[in-house]
């Protein structure tokens, strides 16, 4: 009789021990599920402050100021009214050749 009480005992103990040790990694488990999710916020965070300086560093307007501006680069001007200008000191150019227009036809054609 008194090992069987010593048997239930231990069974108990062991018992008891098996649930600390239980709930003590499931604790340290759910702190670290904790972190993870707070990392996860700041990297959430992070993307959006990218995505932000992303679409402004690439807008038209940054590109365009910084071609101006560091690369020398101008809006080119296109005359539309076919007519050529030249300064007056400038030599005339060389007659134009005929050009030949070839029209593609929609609809897969050859030209």
């Amino acid at each position: 009789m008194r090992s069987l009480r010593f048997l239930l005992l231990l069974a108990a103990v062991l018992s008891a021990l098996g649930t600390v040790t239980a709930r003590r990694h499931e604790i340290r488990l759910l702190r670290q599920v904790q972190l993870e999710d707070k990392n996860a916020l700041r990297l959430q965070q992070e993307y959006r402050e990218l995505l932000v300086e992303r679409s402004m560093l690439g807008s038209y307007a940054r590109v365009e100021r910084i071609a101006r501006d560091k690369l020398g680069m101008v809006v080119p001007v296109i005359n539309l009214s076919g007519t050529k200008t030249a300064p007056s000191d400038a030599p005339s150019p060389p007659a134009p050749e005929p050009v030949r227009q070839i029209v593609a036809h929609a609809g897969g054609g050859t030209l």
